[in-house]
C-alpha cells in the first residue's frame, strides 16, 4: 500500500508525499534497492556516480518480460531510430554505408536487444553487453548477436582484453550515470583508430548533470563537449530531439556520434 501511494505522489509529481511514502516503505523492506535510489533522487540529495547495480538488476528483472512492448507502443520510444540515422550519416562521409558492412561493433547495455537488428547489417561482429541477465535472455532470443554477455559496461570495458571495435554504441545506457568520462574514457581506448562512438542521454538544463526525480541523470549539452575531449573524441553531430514520452510529455534527448584519434 505504501509502495502504491509513492508510485501515483510520484506520477502525478507530489515528490514530498512521493519521499514520505517510499522512506515509509523502505523501513518495513531496506533491501529494495530501486526505491532507495529514488529516495536519493527525491530528496536532492548527494548524488551517486551511477545508478547501483542492485537497482538496475531489480529495475529490469522486472521490466524485461515487458520492455519492448511498452517502450514501442505506450512510450513511443525512437531513440533506437534516432541513434541510427545520427551513426549512419557519420558512416556515409567518404563512403555509402553499404561499403561499410564489416564493422566490428559493440552494443553497450543493449538490452533486449530492441535495436540490435538495425545494425546487424553493418557488423561483421555484433557484441552486446547488459547488466541485466533477463534482458540478455530477450537478447540471445532475436538472434541477431554474435555475442552477449551479463556485465557492468564500465567493468567490461576497462578489462585487459585485446579486441577493439570500429563501431561502439550506448542507446539509453548513459542515463543511469552522471559523468559521462566514465564510460567515454575506457570506451575511448576500445576504438579502432578513427571509431566512432554514438550514445543518446536525456537533455538537462543543469550543468554538468542532475540526478532527476525519475531517477535518471540528464546531462546538459556542454557537459558532453566536455566528457568527449576529456576522452580524446572529436564531436562529428550533436542533435537534440524528442526520444520518447513519459505519462503523455515528451523526454527530449541529446544524439551524440564522437570520433577517436
Amino acid at each position: 500500500m505504501l509502495l502504491r501511494l509513492g508510485e501515483l505522489a510520484h506520477i502525478v509529481g507530489r515528490r514530498e508525499t512521493a519521499r514520505q511514502a517510499y522512506q515509509r516503505y523502505l523501513a518495513e523492506r531496506p533491501d529494495d534497492a530501486e526505491v532507495a535510489h529514488l529516495v536519493t533522487a527525491l530528496t536532492d540529495a548527494a548524488a551517486p556516480p551511477r545508478v547501483s547495480d542492485r537497482c538496475i538488476e531489480q529495475l529490469y528483472s522486472r521490466f524485461a518480460a515487458f520492455y519492448d512492448e511498452n517502450m514501442t507502443g505506450e512510450l513511443e520510444y525512437c531513440a533506437p531510430d534516432r541513434l541510427y540515422d545520427a551513426v549512419s550519416r557519420a558512416l556515409a562521409v567518404g563512403g555509402e554505408p553499404g561499403c561499410l558492412a564489416a564493422l566490428d561493433v559493440l552494443d553497450l547495455g543493449c538490452g533486449t536487444g530492441l535495436s540490435g537488428g538495425r545494425w546487424r547489417p553493418l557488423a561483421a561482429r555484433l557484441i552486446g553487453i547488459d547488466l541485466s541477465p533477463e534482458m540478455i535472455a530477450h537478447a540471445r532470443a532475436r538472434g541477431v548477436y554474435d555475442s552477449l554477455e551479463t556485465a557492468e559496461i564500465t567493468g567490461w570495458l576497462s578489462r585487459q582484453r585485446a579486441d577493439r571495435f570500429d563501431l561502439i554504441l550506448a542507446c539509453d545506457s548513459l542515463i543511469y550515470f552522471g559523468n559521462l568520462t566514465q564510460v567515454l574514457g575506457p570506451a575511448a581506448r576500445r576504438l579502432e583508430p578513427g571509431g566512432l562512438i554514438g550514445f543518446t542521454v536525456e537533455r538537462g538544463d543543469t550543468h554538468p548533470f542532475q540526478l532527476s526525480d525519475s531517477g535518471r541523470f540528464t546531462h546538459h549539452r556542454d557537459h558532453i563537449a566536455e566528457a568527449a575531449n576529456a576522452a580524446g573524441l572529436t564531436i562529428l553531430s550533436l542533435g537534440e530531439s524528442i526520444v520518447r514520452y513519459e505519462y503523455g510529455d515528451p523526454v527530449h534527448g541529446l544524439i551524440a556520434v564522437c570520433q577517436g584519434s
